[in-house]
């Protein structure tokens, strides 16, 4: 078995799978990895509400199926489970059978050297404080890069947290931080979670709660929000490259986030470079 595995989530947006899916493929380093596609199903559950269509499911899978990346395995799931449980299920699938796990949205595109990028940094850094990794930095409007300063910054890392779409761990550093989840599955994982996002009408004790544990973030005290501070309680740091190994295409919204902060945010203005040939990192302060 492969040490890394990079799980993809996916509801809808067949269109912007096939170019998520392109580029992993251009990759230049697709030996030793697993790749899993975990897809949704279509009506909630626990809401009966109807989140994508059943042509949209099945224009996914066979956009996956189609797809020339090795070492695939296909998760279906017959309903909405929704991000929580799917997000549990993913995690349950990959660790402890992997080394690494790389957990990913389908509207992501990446450079060549990603998977690189991912493999040098999960080695070098498995006996420091970091718990997780994430090839990007976190972007605002005023931060877009020339390719200068991504080049001259392409070997540099730091501490801290970024875009929340992607995210790396070690099965050891997840074993500790599992226990600082727990309570966020425990209380999301029978609910409708976009309901739970969106519709302040109801869930309110939940979101009470999880503001009680992990803090707030907005409205509604979210999953990655939660899983920064799980790492944080576990003990350890996050760790994020200087330059962009990915970016979003999510203009049309959800997955990565609305389509409101995609244009707010000016990311369709991001350009990636091919950056991230390199052997070690240094953390920059």
């Amino acid at each position: 078995m492969n040490k890394l595995c990079i799980a993809i989530r996916s509801l809808n947006r067949p269109e912007y799978l096939k170019q998520c899916l392109e580029s992993l493929e251009a990759n230049t380093y697709l030996s030793g990895v697993d790749f899993h596609f975990f897809q949704d199903g279509a009506v909630n559950q626990f809401s009966g509400i109807r989140h994508a269509t059943d042509e949209d499911i099945k224009a996914s899978l066979k956009v996956f199926l189609d797809s020339k990346l090795p070492n695939k395995t296909i998760f279906i799931s017959s309903s909405n489970v929704g991000p929580i449980i799917r997000n549990k299920l993913q995690l349950g699938h990959v660790f402890p059978r992997y080394e690494y796990g790389v957990f990913i949205d389908n509207d992501l595109i990446f450079n060549k050297y990603y998977i690189k990028t991912l493999k040098v940094l999960f080695e070098q850094f498995k006996n420091s404080d970091a718990g997780s990794i994430q090839t990007s930095f976190r972007h605002h409007e005023n931060s877009l890069q020339s390719f200068e300063e991504a080049e001259r910054l392409q070997d540099k890392v730091a501490y801290g947290f970024s875009h929340r779409w992607e995210i790396g761990l070690w099965r050891e550093s997840w074993e500790k931080i599992k226990p600082q989840m727990a309570p966020y599955f425990e209380m999301t994982e029978k609910c409708d979670f976009k309901e739970l996002l969106y519709n302040h009408d109801i869930y309110e004790d939940i979101r009470v709660k999880l503001r009680e544990i992990y803090g707030q973030s907005g409205n509604v005290t979210t999953e990655d929000y939660a899983l920064e501070r799980s790492v944080e309680k576990a003990g350890y740091k996050g760790l994020h490259t200087l330059t962009l190994r990915h970016k979003t295409i999510g203009e049309k919204g959800m997955y990565s986030f609305r389509s409101t902060r995609f244009k707010d945010g000016n990311y369709a203005g991001i350009e990636l470079y091919n950056v991230g040939n390199v052997e070690e990192y240094e953390v920059h302060k």
